[in-house]
């Protein structure tokens, strides 16, 4: 059976947004069944939810003329279909949230082995961004990968749609194995490429290529990536959120990415899996331990990887003993896996390198198992060798028996009273509904996971969920105290957690402890902070040009640089091209400070519930980091602070310096002194006012001067004098715009007029890391067991920036007795 429906504006699937798509499916599953819920929508099908079983379906779907066609196949699926998305390759046209994508580095003085890029942060040739923090955690996904090479017509490349799914069949075309992965700050993905045997003649290419000065092959990898649509520098790019699986990296002719071979280096036997990696330092100590002279006169912070895995492997033979007359002949190792004096056998290295892949795979953020449990898979795997197919078998089985204890009943519920279907765990209902409970709406959600930092982190990278539910679906809390038993199961507020009690779908333990109540409000009040912080407007942007990102307290320089002369004439044939003036630049210093308070929630608050008296100090709170970040930013003016010439921002020889009140006339002044700024150096005219399309911001306090100021923005004219007669056009109209600021209260009869920040730096402001906005967390965790220290939850906030003047050109005051 197919069911349809159309909007009747919508004639072509080109047209139709990808919201109008689930609306449209939505509406076509009701018209069958009012119980059928739309969870996930697929490039070629969707998931969807039957309220009255709490059963799960897969379904296909296309969309013809707006007509919405549903597919006859209905296959059941099981919770863990998200947890199997990883695995799907999807279309690269695809416009959901996984797609497959295929990017683009090698070691061997043979050509064996090569040290690689695999893949560059920054914009990529085929419309993607990576931010160095995606990049990052993506590094141990690619630990292993296959290395392909498939030369088709136009050259080396990818595998074409319709044979993708064939690539595992085509073993011919391997041609190494990807290892030793890490991640290098400002350069990407790096690694080391071994080729196999059959394939050295690729590795012997490129030396030759390389002597001649051609790149003759790159890199680029076929993976599943969550990403999503955003516009980064003006460009329209997919931007990557999240690596999910690697599927391979093939040598091709034009990397998209920045994959690229860089030198090759001494053979040594890569390692094949990642349970045989092993860090620098724990070799050092293994052979120390085993063969110290073999480290005799080294030292390990000069010796290189490649020179430490050779040792390694010199470690697992035997030591040649003297003979009589000075001869060492070479001492096979002993049979059998019996250590001996002077060495350490294969057997010994395996059980180390599985202890660290134990120690690695247990000690994962994402695990999701309570702490007797890992331990108990410590205890079964602990100084055995085994494979990791083995021991990620083993930690399925015992997830599997969790799930199957905490899964939510059909139609899972928050305690609201509301329905909320599954798709998300129970822990991240509960914080939605705590969102919704503060006032979060969807559209703060989806603008907070927008934001980044400087570098292109996100400030909060863990509203993934929130983003993928069906947010206003999920009922609200409907207060502090119901939120605190849910979670804690203290229905007396004692302040002791009681896991028995806790609510449906938690109390398996792996999702709560005494600490979750007091680390989800946090996160609810750390975006509703943010939120706030953003709405509120002092103006800043007025005066800030350059936002650095400052990584430590360290002193900062805010730098102006210095112009040059105009171009000098040349005649070739007579004398040679001469050197320009040397740029010369001047500097201003600050550094990082830090500002903070420490906020309380009391148990009398949960106890009473009061709820709104929390949203209204988290509304102060805002209030005050917003106006505080603002002062320090109009201080900078407001003091006269020096500027990098190291005088006061506004003097008379700067010729920014007014002394009269604001009127059409004297803001004429000041325009014309904007206008008539000369370049440090070079003391040509800047021209900054040439174009007509530059707005200069007139600047008063709010309790005065502001009907003027608008006056001056908006009147064709003005009169000269009181009595109406002497008409004079206004030639500011449509050049200035008026702004008021009750910052700059204290001088009520003070003016300023600053050009656009984008056309000439003003100041500079420097975040730690980054971060523009405020940060909300936990100041001091609970005890055990307990969720409250002396009846008391604390929470710090922090806001860690400083800032200077860089030019006085783009400025101007009028100081008024």
């Amino acid at each position: 059976m197919k069911s349809k429906s159309k909007k009747p504006d919508e004639r072509h699937t080109e047209e139709i947004s990808l919201d109008q798509v689930r609306d449209l499916l939505y509406s076509a599953l009701q018209e069958q069944n009012k119980q059928f819920w739309v969870r996930e929508v697929y490039a070629s099908y969707l998931i969807y939810t039957d309220d009255s079983t709490g059963k799960h379906f897969k379904r296909p779907w296309s969309i013809l003329d707006g007509e919405v066609q549903l597919g006859d196949e209905v296959t059941e699926v099981e919770k863990a279909w998200i947890e199997a998305r990883a695995a799907q390759a999807e279309s690269e046209n695809d416009e959901t949230f996984s797609t497959l994508i295929r990017m683009d580095k090698a070691q061997d003085i043979e050509g064996t082995i090569w040290e690689v890029t695999i893949v560059e942060p920054g914009f990529t040739k085929n419309g993607w961004y990576h931010s160095e923090n995606v990049l990052r955690d993506a590094a141990a996904l690619f630990e292993g990968t296959d290395v392909n090479l498939y030369e088709l017509p136009d050259g080396a490349t990818h595998l074409s749609g319709d044979l993708f799914d064939a690539k595992s069949l085509l073993i011919k075309n391997k041609a190494g194995v990807l290892n030793r992965v890490r991640f290098v700050a400002g350069e990407g993905l790096k690694g080391v490429i071994t080729f196999i045997d059959s394939a050295k003649w690729i590795g012997k290419n490129l030396l030759e290529g390389m002597r001649k000065g051609q790149a003759i092959y790159g890199l680029s990898y076929d993976s599943i990536v969550r990403a999503v649509k955003d516009t980064i520098q003006g460009r329209n790019v997919y931007r990557a959120v999240k690596f999910l699986a690697v599927d391979s990296l093939d040598i091709v002719s034009r990397p998209a990415a920045g994959g690229r071979f860089i030198r090759a280096v001494a053979s040594i036997p890569a390692p094949k899996t990642k349970e045989d990696i092993m860090d620098k330092k724990t070799l050092w100590n293994m052979i120390q331990e085993k063969r110290p002279d073999l480290l005799k006169d080294k030292d390990i912070d000069a010796v290189s990887d490649e020179e430490i895995m050779a040792i390694a492997q010199m470690a697992m033979e035997p030591k040649a003993k003297e003979e009589p007359g000075g001869k060492k002949p070479g001492a096979d190792p002993p049979s059998g896996d019996t250590p001996q004096d002077g060495f350490v056998t294969k057997d010994d290295l395996k059980i180390l390198q599985c202890g660290m892949a134990l120690d690695r795979r247990l000690g994962a953020t994402d695990l999701g198992l309570p702490e007797k449990a890992v331990a108990q898979l410590r205890k079964r795997f602990e100084g055995k060798i085994f494979t990791t197919d083995e021991l990620d078998g083993a930690i399925g089985e015992i997830k599997d028996l969790f799930a199957g204890m905490s899964a939510d009943p059909p139609g899972g519920t928050v305690p609201a009273g509301g329905r909320v279907r599954v798709g998300i765990d129970t822990l991240e209902k509960v914080q939605i509904a705590c969102d919704r409970m503060f006032g979060i709406t969807k559209e703060q959600i989806e603008a907070l996971a927008k934001m980044e930092t400087t570098e292109g982190e996100q400030y909060f990278p863990d509203l993934r969920a929130a983003m993928d539910a069906d947010y206003n679906a999920i009922p609200r809390m409907r207060g502090i105290r119901e939120l605190y038993e849910y979670l804690t199961g203290d229905h007396d507020v004692s302040g002791r957690f009681n896991r028995s009690a806790a609510g449906d779908g938690l109390r398996a333990g792996m999702d709560i402890n005494s600490a979750t109540f007091t680390y989800l409000l946090g996160n609810t009040l750390g975006r509703r902070l943010v939120s706030g912080y953003r709405e509120m407007d002092y103006k800043t942007g007025l005066l800030i040009s350059v936002k650095k990102n400052v990584k430590d307290f360290r002193s900062q320089e805010a730098v102006l640089v210095g112009g040059l002369p105009d171009i000098a004439d040349v005649d070739p044939e007579a004398a040679d091209y001469v050197e320009i003036t040397a740029v010369t630049d001047e500097e201003n210093t600050y550094t990082v400070g830090q500002k903070g308070n420490l906020l309380t929630i009391t148990r009398k608050l949960i106890v009473n519930n009061d709820i709104s008296i929390i949203d209204r100090i988290i509304k102060n709170l805002t209030r005050a980091a917003a106006r505080t970040h603002g002062k320090y930013v109009w201080n900078m003016v407001i003091d006269n602070d020096n500027c990098t010439d190291g005088t006061a921002i506004f003097t008379n020889p700067h010729g920014n310096l007014g002394a009269t009140g604001l009127s059409h006339a004297t803001a004429l002044v000041a325009y014309l002194a904007l206008g008539s700024m000369t370049e440090k150096d070079s003391s040509q005219y800047l021209g900054l006012l040439d174009d007509d399309d530059v707005i200069v911001n007139l600047v008063v306090p709010f309790n005065g001067l502001f009907s003027t100021s608008k006056q001056i923005e908006e009147e064709e004219f003005y009169y000269s004098t009181n009595d109406l007669t002497d008409k004079v056009p206004n030639t500011l109209k449509g050049k200035v715009k008026a702004h008021r600021l009750s910052i700059l209260n204290g001088d009520a009869n003070d003016w300023y007029m600053f050009l656009p920040p984008n056309v000439i730096d003003i100041a500079e402001m420097g975040y730690l890391n980054g971060r523009e906005d405020p940060e909300l967390f936990v100041a001091d965790s609970p005890q055990s067991e307990q969720v409250f220290v002396a009846d008391k939850i604390r929470y710090k906030i922090r806001h860690e920036y400083a800032g200077a003047l860089i030019d006085y050109r783009g400025a101007y005051k009028a100081v008024v007795t």
